[in-house]
Protein backbone atom coordinates (compact mmCIF):
# COMPACT_ATOMS: atom_id res chain seq x y z
CA UNK A 1 0.00 0.00 0.00
CA UNK A 2 1.39 3.39 -0.93
CA UNK A 3 0.08 6.87 -0.56
CA UNK A 4 -0.20 9.98 1.52
CA UNK A 5 -1.00 9.20 5.13
CA UNK A 6 -1.87 11.58 7.94
CA UNK A 7 -3.88 14.68 8.54
CA UNK A 8 -4.75 17.19 5.83
CA UNK A 9 -2.16 19.67 7.10
CA UNK A 10 0.54 17.02 7.60
CA UNK A 11 0.56 14.35 4.93
CA UNK A 12 3.50 12.01 4.53
CA UNK A 13 4.01 9.81 1.50
CA UNK A 14 4.79 6.30 2.73
CA UNK A 15 4.54 2.62 1.97
CA UNK A 16 3.20 -0.17 4.18
CA UNK A 17 3.03 -3.90 3.80
CA UNK A 18 4.80 -7.22 4.12
CA UNK A 19 7.42 -6.52 1.43
CA UNK A 20 8.37 -3.24 3.10
CA UNK A 21 8.78 -5.02 6.43
CA UNK A 22 10.97 -7.72 4.83
CA UNK A 23 13.15 -5.04 3.19
CA UNK A 24 13.66 -3.33 6.56
CA UNK A 25 14.70 -6.62 8.16
CA UNK A 26 17.10 -7.40 5.32
CA UNK A 27 18.66 -3.95 5.59
CA UNK A 28 19.51 -4.69 9.23
CA UNK A 29 20.99 -8.09 8.32
CA UNK A 30 23.56 -6.48 6.01
CA UNK A 31 25.69 -5.71 9.06
CA UNK A 32 25.69 -9.34 10.14
CA UNK A 33 26.71 -10.66 6.71
CA UNK A 34 29.03 -7.83 5.67
CA UNK A 35 26.95 -7.11 2.58
CA UNK A 36 25.48 -3.97 1.05
CA UNK A 37 22.51 -5.56 -0.70
CA UNK A 38 20.36 -8.47 0.46
CA UNK A 39 17.31 -9.68 -1.39
CA UNK A 40 14.76 -12.48 -1.44
CA UNK A 41 13.88 -15.03 -4.11
CA UNK A 42 11.02 -12.91 -5.42
CA UNK A 43 13.40 -10.06 -6.27
CA UNK A 44 15.92 -12.51 -7.70
CA UNK A 45 13.24 -13.87 -10.07
CA UNK A 46 12.05 -10.38 -11.03
CA UNK A 47 15.62 -9.26 -11.83
CA UNK A 48 16.05 -12.06 -14.35
CA UNK A 49 19.39 -12.78 -15.98
CA UNK A 50 20.58 -9.17 -15.81
CA UNK A 51 22.13 -9.74 -12.37
CA UNK A 52 24.07 -12.56 -10.75
CA UNK A 53 23.18 -13.49 -7.19
CA UNK A 54 24.86 -15.60 -4.52
CA UNK A 55 22.87 -17.39 -1.82
CA UNK A 56 23.83 -16.07 1.61
CA UNK A 57 21.68 -17.89 4.14
CA UNK A 58 18.20 -18.93 5.19
CA UNK A 59 16.84 -16.77 8.00
CA UNK A 60 13.60 -16.35 9.89
CA UNK A 61 12.95 -12.63 9.93
CA UNK A 62 10.97 -11.02 12.71
CA UNK A 63 7.27 -11.07 11.94
CA UNK A 64 7.38 -14.23 9.82
CA UNK A 65 7.12 -17.87 10.84
CA UNK A 66 8.64 -19.41 7.72
CA UNK A 67 12.33 -19.03 6.88
CA UNK A 68 13.36 -16.78 4.00
CA UNK A 69 16.29 -17.56 1.72
CA UNK A 70 18.42 -14.44 1.25
CA UNK A 71 20.79 -13.54 -1.58
CA UNK A 72 23.32 -10.84 -2.38
CA UNK A 73 24.68 -9.56 -5.68
CA UNK A 74 27.56 -11.59 -7.00
CA UNK A 75 30.35 -10.36 -9.27
CA UNK A 76 30.37 -12.18 -12.58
Amino acid sequence: MTGAVGARNRLLYTVHGDEVNIAARLEQLNKKYGTYILTTESTLRAAGAEFAFRRVDEVTVRGRAAPTVIYTLHDR
